[in-house]
Order: C-alpha cells, then sequence, then structure tokens
C-alpha cells in the first residue's frame, strides 16, 4: 500500500524546501485565466483537500465565489455556457473519474479551465493539451508516489497554491 508512513513523514522537510523554491511562472500563467470568474474547482482523494484550498483562496484573491466538487459531482451537474472557469486538480492524472470530468469541463465549454497534475506525462494533461481553452501546470515532487495519505503530494499541492496566490509584497489573507 505504497510507502512506509514513516518514511513519507521523514520526506515532508524536502518536499516543502523543493515546492518553496519552484518557479512559479507558469503555474501563475496557467491560473491567470480564472481570476474573473466564479469558480468550480474539482478533486477527488487526497486532492479534494486541495481543492478547497484552491476554492477559498480564489474566493479571498478575487472576490468570486468557489465551489469544490468531485469528478462525478461535475459530470452530473455542470452546464453547457456556464460561466463558472473549472480548476481540476490530480495527483496522478490516471484516473477515469478525473478523466471524464475533464472531458465534462470541455463539454460545458466554460470561460477557462485550468488542470493541476502533480505527475507529469499523463492521460490527463494529454487531454487538456488537447483544449485550445484549457491551460496546464505538471509537476513531479522529489518524494515520487506517496502512500494511503498522500502526504508529501498534498503538501506540495497546498504550497503551490498558496505561494500561487501570493503577490509580490503582499501577504495571504488566509482567515
Amino acid at each position: 500500500m505504497g510507502k512506509p508512513f514513516h518514511q513519507e513523514l521523514a520526506e515532508l522537510p524536502s518536499t516543502y524546501l523543493w515546492a518553496c523554491a519552484q518557479n512559479l511562472e507558469e503555474l501563475t500563467q496557467a491560473l491567470r485565466p480564472l481570476r474573473n470568474h466564479p469558480l468550480i474547482v474539482v478533486g477527488s482523494g487526497g486532492s479534494l483537500s486541495a481543492a478547497h484550498l484552491a476554492a477559498a483562496l480564489h474566493e479571498s484573491r478575487t472576490g468570486n465565489l468557489a465551489r469544490v466538487c468531485t469528478p462525478l459531482e461535475l459530470a452530473r451537474s455542470v452546464e453547457a455556457g456556464t460561466s463558472s472557469g473549472i480548476m481540476l486538480l490530480s495527483a496522478g492524472g490516471k484516473n477515469p473519474d478525473v478523466l471524464v470530468a475533464l472531458s465534462e469541463a470541455v463539454r460545458a465549454e466554460p470561460p477557462w479551465t485550468a488542470v493541476i497534475c502533480g505527475t507529469r506525462a499523463t492521460p490527463l494533461a494529454k487531454l487538456a493539451r488537447s483544449n485550445e481553452f484549457a491551460s496546464l501546470y505538471e509537476y513531479s515532487i522529489p518524494s515520487r508516489k506517496d502512500g494511503f495519505l498522500a502526504t508529501n503530494s498534498l503538501l506540495a499541492a497546498f504550497t503551490l497554491l498558496i505561494r500561487s496566490a501570493a503577490e509580490p509584497g503582499r501577504s495571504l489573507p488566509l482567515s
């Protein structure tokens, strides 16, 4: 069932340092088109926690509403011509549910779709690249695949999201 948890915990400091050292220009560019719209943030498993953080950051930074849903909820509820932007978060980029969610997002023709994937060269990335109204940010953490609790991948995603929401010289309102 993945790595022993003590090994995941031991890798947290290096994961955090890695996430703090990343150049965020590409991530910021991927998210920029979402700023002027309400947002639907999609995640499942560990990525659902990151989706909640992304939604809170979007609301606090832009003043626009954001809601969180699972891939299945998106597939069942997103309407064609939605005025909300859509952000999909995935650590692995291979789960069929997130691939269906991206397909449904594309079908709904939102103003923009952003995909953030914690693994490079995935089926999700390939699908995102095939849409002209979607942006993609891929990264790979040095600790590689997590165990059941997604400890390092969540720390990396949280750190990248928080850093990308910060403006130079301005602290983030997280409350």
